[in-house]
């Protein structure tokens, strides 16, 4: 590759992140301080017992979140020593969520430039690797998502990072870079629970990879990296508690085999839980006996809530426009006039919601078709492969909504990012050989 191609590649990189920085700090200035913020009762819950963890004085164990997003918080309210407890949503200082979400908005473009680099690592395709990064720069939601008081853009870093040294380690064999991928991966961990058994999905890929005098090496030095990283939060839980693991994952086992398979709220579930232990091994049990009395009731009702989860982006669910998908059916059979279709497009929400689904579904369209195309490469594109179904499978098997599986769409658009360059090439390709094929005749 020529110096002028390299110089090019930098530049368009260069470009897709500015973008990208340009569109957040936009959302950001025409964000008020507590929209976003209001929406969702987890973000002051999180908020909350950061202020607990900077003043030590946490009331009950964090049994059913991982305790890395507050610890990430608690440090801000050293700029506000003198806030005493929170009340509510409106009582949370305006210059400390600017703070947050200036931080998240960093993160975020971090996803970008390592989505970028991880997927020319796999490919060694610049066009894919650049579709890749537009998405996560300019899809709505990756926008959005940097102002919401939630685990995921802390989340999705450390995942993206973690696979980022992974993939790393594997083509240089280095044990120092599986020790850092195995501590990511560990911190990623006690961000969100669900990835606890992530790692030793990779295991086997680990294995294949390395060389036979290596594999027991760099496997220990991974593996025992990450459960070395765990091990204080299994401690912390342990004696509050006395489980190792946290509770979370067997409560949400439990929510998911009954009813709608969704949360329904605390108090309901907390007159469910009378009548039995609320630990772990009372989770599994009722979860257990609920499965086995319709285990293909609960089966469809996993894959239901699963699809409605997938097909649904996130960041759709906070705007004011659920009534437009009937509206349109309504115009279409009945009205059909250009003013009611004005009146429906003119619906506050409307732009906002028709981009995201845009973005989301050429991501799963095209990731798609990435997929299918690199199945061959198996070996080479394992974790991406990998992470999807890891993801859409647990959360499947628990409680899931949009917003738990929105971390795929990394992945996704990165196998979206190989299916338009896959094409593009096809199409090319045919273009190319018409001419011969006419003269032949």
């Amino acid at each position: 590759m020529s110096i002028a191609q390299l110089s090019n590649q930098r530049l368009q990189r260069r470009l897709v992140l500015s973008l990208a920085l340009v569109a957040r700090l936009i959302y950001f200035v025409a964000t008020g301080p507590y929209d976003r913020f209001l929406t969702s009762g987890d973000s002051l819950y999180y908020i909350r017992n950061s202020w607990f963890i900077f003043h030590n004085a946490l009331p009950t164990t964090l049994s059913n979140i991982g305790l890395l997003y507050p610890l990430f918080l608690s440090p801000a309210w050293a700029i506000f020593p003198a806030v005493s407890y929170l009340t509510g949503p409106m009582s949370v200082p305006i210059p400390l969520l600017f703070l947050i979400r200036l931080v998240q908005i960093t993160l975020s473009l971090l996803i970008v430039r390592l989505s970028y680099q991880l997927a020319y690592r796999l490919t060694g395709d610049h066009r894919a690797s650049l579709i890749a990064a537009i998405g996560l720069g300019l899809g709505p939601a990756f926008i959005a998502e940097p102002f919401h008081i939630l685990t995921e853009t802390v989340f999705m870093t450390l995942l993206v990072l973690g696979i980022w040294f992974y993939t790393a380690a594997l083509d240089r064999q280095s044990a120092g870079r599986f020790v850092a991928a195995g501590f990511t991966f560990g911190l990623a961990a006690l961000t969100r629970p669900i990835l606890i058994l992530f790692p030793f999905c990779l295991a086997p890929h680990l294995i294949i990879r390395s060389g036979s005098r290596l594999r027991l090496k760099l496997s220990g030095a991974f593996l025992g990296m990450f459960l070395l990283t765990l091990l204080p939060w299994s401690v912390y839980l342990h004696q509050g508690t006395g489980s190792w693991v946290p509770e979370g994952l067997f409560s949400n086992l439990w929510i998911g085999s009954f009813g709608t398979g969704q949360f329904v709220g605390s108090s309901t579930l907390d007159e469910l839980r009378q009548g039995f232990e609320e630990s772990n091994i009372g989770y599994a049990g009722e979860a257990a006996r609920n499965i086995a009395a319709d285990p293909a009731g609960w089966l469809l009702l996993r894959v239901r809530n699963t699809a409605e989860a997938l097909l649904q982006p996130h960041g759709t669910d906070n705007l004011p426009d659920y009534q437009i998908k009937r509206a349109f059916v309504n115009w279409v059979r009945s009205d059909r006039s250009v003013g009611g279709f004005l009146e429906i497009v003119s619906v506050p929400g409307f732009w906002d919601k028709l981009a995201i689904y845009l973005f989301h579904y050429v991501a799963l369209i095209f990731g798609t078709v990435g997929v299918w195309y690199s199945l061959k490469a198996w070996r080479r594109l394992y974790v991406p492969l990998l992470t999807i179904p890891y993801f859409i499978g647990l959360y499947g098997m628990l409680t899931v909504q949009p917003r738990y599986l929105f971390p795929t769409q990394i992945f996704f658009w990165i196998f979206a990012g190989i299916g338009m360059a896959e094409i593009h090439r096809r199409l090319t390709h045919r273009k190319a050989s018409l001419p011969q094929s006419r003269q032949s005749q």
